[in-house]
């Protein structure tokens, strides 16, 4: 009976470690958090071509300024284009980095590593933010496959990029891309010790996406191309989260999607009393469905609007969010505008302060994210701080 009792017990144990185990991470209370923007080296780095000494600096003056106002989450750009800031088998170096697209930097170093170790030295989680379909950025202004380092998957295989505007996006409809995507999640994931991965708002990059041929192709039993571009974006958000619970699921998964839903109108009462950009119709972004189905962990909606703003004003978009993610397991971070505050424009002056008085005084507002990090580093920043700081005392 003792020798079956002990079974039991250690059966019981390891039960329960595994269960431990396999339990998603806490998320931080309240969440603070912060954008660091690699594209077109908007934070970081201040430019192309600089040392690892000089990279390390730069990095070790935004953590410290990110510690320092009371920030306990760096949301990091890691894959600002097709690309990648880490040593990947799937995409190629950013340019952003050496200044040619698949150098590395001098010497094997590792850039998000040593993020990831400045923010875990600092009590900080460091996110994985990566911008899943976008090959090039408009600002490079480079639509042709040919220009990329030979190692980008657009170049490998020119069938999953379309040329649009000035930049390159992959194509949501081809499931090869969601493949490609997905396995670049799980590769960072094994090799990284990231906290979370979080999707920016880029989606399909407008209504005339050049993809009439995938939906020939690819579109079979839909009655629109609409609905169809739709269902391809949720199925990467629910596949990307089934395969972080497989592979850490631990990791926390979310996304930061442009605020307004769909305007409310008779044809559609769920929407927000808005007049803005709807980012259903527009890149197909179908965010209220993320939440209600349970694909994300997380949502950020960046509601970048001030109190007041007559086309979409901030506390209604945030109660409107409240909503949605009431009754569900889905935390609600808001996106705030640093750098509207902090350039001073029209009626933005201090109002970084009157959103976290407003917002905070809601339970189910679990915290904020500023974008971005360059604009935290003065007046805006020190208003962040002494925030934070009253919040604690």
């Amino acid at each position: 009976m003792k020798k079956i009792l002990c079974v039991m017990m250690a059966m019981i144990c390891a039960l329960t470690l595994l269960g431990s185990a396999q339990a998603r991470t806490p998320e931080p209370r309240p969440m603070r958090g912060l954008w660091v923007t690699t594209v077109a080296n908007l934070d970081w780095p201040s430019r192309p071509g600089l040392t690892n000494a000089q990279m390390m600096a730069e990095a070790d003056v935004i953590l410290n300024r990110a510690r320092q106002i009371g920030i306990n989450t760096i949301f990091l750009q890691v894959r600002p284009e097709g690309d990648a800031i880490y040593n990947s088998a799937i995409f190629p170096w950013s340019r952003y980095l050496t200044g040619t697209q698949g150098q590395s930097p001098a010497n094997g170093w590792s850039p998000l590593q040593h993020w990831i170790d400045g923010a875990h030295s600092r009590g900080m989680e460091l996110r994985a933010w990566i911008n899943p379909y976008r090959v090039t950025h408009a600002t490079s202004n480079i639509t042709d496959v040919s220009r990329l380092s030979p190692d980008n998957p657009a170049r490998l295989n020119p069938r999953l990029a379309r040329a649009h505007g000035r930049s390159m996006y992959l194509d949501p409809g081809l499931p090869e891309v969601r493949r490609l995507i997905i396995d670049g999640v799980v590769e960072l994931l094994n090799n990284y010790n990231v906290d979370g991965i979080h999707f920016d708002d880029y989606f399909y990059p407008g209504r005339d996406f050049n993809d009439a041929a995938t939906f020939a192709a690819h579109g079979a039993g839909w009655n629109n191309i609409h609905d169809w571009r739709r269902a391809n974006v949720n199925a990467l958000v629910r596949d990307t989260q089934q395969a972080i619970r497989a592979t850490r699921p631990e990791v926390r998964f979310g996304i930061s999607p442009f605020a307004i839903w769909q305007n409310r109108s008779p044809a559609q009462p769920l929407g927000s009393n808005t007049r803005g950009f709807e980012s259903f119709h527009q890149i197909y972004s179908d965010s209220r469905r993320w939440v209600q189905e349970g694909w994300v962990d997380y949502i950020v909606p960046q509601i970048y609007w001030r109190i007041g703003f007559e086309v979409a004003d901030f506390t209604t978009v945030l109660h409107w969010w409240r909503d949605v993610v009431d009754g569900t397991d889905v935390d609600l971070y808001i996106g705030m505008a640093a750098w509207r505050d902090a350039r001073n424009e029209p009626g933005w002056h201090t109002e970084i302060w009157r959103q976290l008085r407003y917002s905070s005084q809601y339970n189910d507002v679990d915290g904020h994210v500023y974008f971005r990090a360059a604009y935290v580093m003065g007046r805006v920043g020190d208003h962040i701080w002494y925030f934070h700081r009253h919040m604690d005392a």
